[in-house]
């Protein structure tokens, strides 16, 4: 994280402190966050011509671009997506993107026999942004990922990709594929912090595999162990877990400008009670 945007964060801390800003209230134990999947591109890999069904990493970067690009049209404009018919937005133009993305100088789609490595999705996502659209975007990854971060990127207006990880029975790792976040909801019934089974927690995503919204149940077994679904399994998939969590947001993220805003918001507010009662 660049450190004018360290201190940017800091800055709206204070302020917020200095006027004993309460926490924003939430639901103790509802957490539900949904960005809208028709913000989101609806490109199939299947489409994607570089590295066709096993294009998952750049087909789910670039329904992530369509987000960023719908959300903060500001910032990114049209941007991120290849323009190469030059005849406006279009389908076209997410297969070119993808395609694009599938070369050993991003993403690399084929380096571990038809697939997109973790290091390579996300050094190859964050040069491709760079190379776009230069020095607006703040990067986070976090492997085995708490429902607390999923949450509050998506809470923040974060565009987040999700790398499942496919396991047989033994626990050996069999496989993995991308997908684009869209939403989280859950209630935390018994309010003990853990996404319990039967608790009826879901995401929702655009399914690279298919270009189209799905959802799909999530839970965990204890506080502290990874983020399970039930996608894909069968066959010899045995589990499924959520391995890695991609965010990118501008540069401030939004809850830190809303931070500063509340903070600046308050100080106005008791200059004004100040000033009415030295009147």
């Amino acid at each position: 994280m660049k450190a004018a945007t360290v201190i940017f964060k800091l800055f709206g801390f204070w302020i917020a402190l200095a006027c004993i800003l309460p926490a924003p209230a939430l639901a103790d134990t509802i957490f539900n966050i949904d960005l809208g999947a028709g913000n989101f591109g609806n490109l199939d890999q299947d489409d994607t011509t570089a590295c066709a069904d096993v294009a998952c990493g750049p087909t789910a970067a670039v329904n992530s671009f369509v987000f960023l690009q719908n959300k903060y049209p500001d910032i990114y404009n049209s941007s991120l997506l290849l323009d190469n018919n030059v005849n406006g937005f279009d389908y076209q133009d997410l297969i070119d993107t993808a395609d694009a993305l599938s070369d050993p100088a991003f993403m690399d789609c084929a380096v571990c026999f038809g697939g997109t490595l973790r290091s390579k999705f996300i050094s190859g996502k964050q040069d491709w942004i760079e190379m776009r659209v230069p020095g607006v975007t703040v990067y986070q990854d976090l492997l085995n990922p708490t429902w607390q971060f999923l949450y509050g990127e998506l809470v923040d207006m974060e565009d987040v990709e999700l790398l499942f990880g496919f396991y047989d029975a033994a626990g050996n790792r069999v496989g993995g594929h991308y997908v684009t976040l869209t939403s989280f909801m859950w209630t935390d019934v018994n309010m003990d912090g853990v996404v319990d089974v039967g608790e009826g927690a879901t995401i929702g995503f655009i399914d690279a595999q298919t270009g189209l919204p799905a959802t799909q149940g999530l839970f965990q077994n204890a506080l502290g162990t990874a983020l399970r679904t039930d996608y894909n399994i069968g066959g010899n998939v045995g589990q499924t877990r959520i391995d890695v969590a991609v965010s990118e947001s501008p540069i401030p993220e939004p809850s830190t400008v809303m931070l500063v805003g509340a903070g600046l918001g308050c100080l106005l507010m008791r200059r004004r009670k100040r000033n009415r009662v030295s009147d």
